[in-house]
């Protein structure tokens, strides 16, 4: 019996022994898993900051250049209004110059009959180009106007653009087949003989993209700009209607014709800006006198110290006793 107790104690104490280091390897087992949990909290922390910082300085990046962007795009707009603002004050140089050119390409063409030809394809393509020019930096600058009206604008003045350029080239040509004294080539005759559809081709679009615009897009516009245009397809059926037929000169004076005509249309304008334009510097000249006047009332004129008497402010006015007194 003794011996079995022995071996009971034995057993328990063993027991005890186990339980107690699986308890301890569960307690190392639960520690060394906190502990891996905390690394990684801290690894997860770190990585979480990087990613904070590297998106911090990706958004501040991104800041700077959409301000540097901001700023730039300010300061095109900027430019842009002042090259605008400049453009609109002196326009009337720009079309005083045109105007000018257009009379002397009415000149040329009437007393260089002799070559009627090649002054018809140059004033044709003189006119039309500088007109589309004009146009086009017109279009361009005008902010407040209508997109289909810039398109129908753009895509004539392109239109007469290639148009001018072609017969510029085949006045070149021309020109140089007179001086060689050389008979005419085909690609000459071709431009002598669908000359009116050239023409007719550039007044017959000049009307319909004016009646485009004011019809259908309610641009406004003069009674003169509205019975030019009316002359404009109306010449331009005559020609097609007369086709191959058109006598040289008579082309000449048409076009010299027209060339005053538009001469004095742009020349009018011009004129109307220079009167737009001496009135505003006179009226900004006004309104800096006035802004000067109003500045030297606000300030007053100092006084002249040495006119006023020396007064004592201790001293006390009094009256004389006799004249004060009251006898009872």
């Amino acid at each position: 019996m003794g011996k079995k107790n022995k071996n009971k104690d034995k057993d328990l104490i063993s027991n005890e022994v186990t339980e107690n280091n699986d308890a301890s390897n569960e307690t190392t087992e639960i520690e060394e898993t906190a502990t891996d949990s905390v690394k990684e909290e801290k690894i997860d922390s770190k990585k979480e900051a990087k990613e904070k910082a590297k998106q911090e300085k990706l958004n501040a990046k991104k800041e700077a250049k959409a301000q540097k962007k901001a700023e730039n795009k300010e300061k095109r707009a900027e430019t842009f209004n002042a090259v605008k603002t400049t453009f609109n004050v002196y326009a009337f140089v720009v079309k005083i110059v045109a105007a000018v050119i257009l009379i002397a390409f009415a000149i040329v063409i009437l007393v260089q009959q002799n070559q009627a030809y090649f002054a018809i394809f140059i004033i044709t393509a003189g006119v039309t180009l500088i007109t589309a020019i004009i146009r086009s930096i017109s279009a361009a600058v005008k902010k407040d106007e209508k997109p289909q009206v810039k398109k129908v604008t753009l895509v004539v003045s392109l239109i007469h653009a290639i148009i001018s350029i072609y017969l510029i080239v085949a006045a070149i040509v021309f020109k140089n087949e007179i001086d060689s004294n050389s008979s005419r080539s085909g690609f000459t005759q071709f431009n002598l003989d669908n000359y009116p559809i050239f023409l007719a081709a550039i007044l017959y679009s000049e009307a319909v993209a004016f009646f485009m615009n004011t019809v259908l897009y309610k641009v406004e516009s003069g009674k003169f700009m509205f019975w030019l245009h009316i002359t404009f397809i109306t010449l331009a059926v005559v020609i097609l209607s007369f086709g191959n037929n058109l006598d040289t000169q008579k082309i000449v004076i048409a076009l010299a014709v027209i060339s005053l005509v538009c001469a004095l249309f742009v020349g009018g304008e011009a004129i109307i800006g220079y009167f737009k334009y001496r009135n505003g510097k006179k009226a900004e000249d006004a309104d800096k006198v006035k802004d000067t006047k109003e500045e030297n009332k606000g300030i007053e004129a100092p006084t002249n110290r040495q006119d006023e008497p020396l007064i004592d402010p201790n001293i006390i006015d009094r009256k004389d006793d006799n004249d004060s007194a009251i006898i009872q």
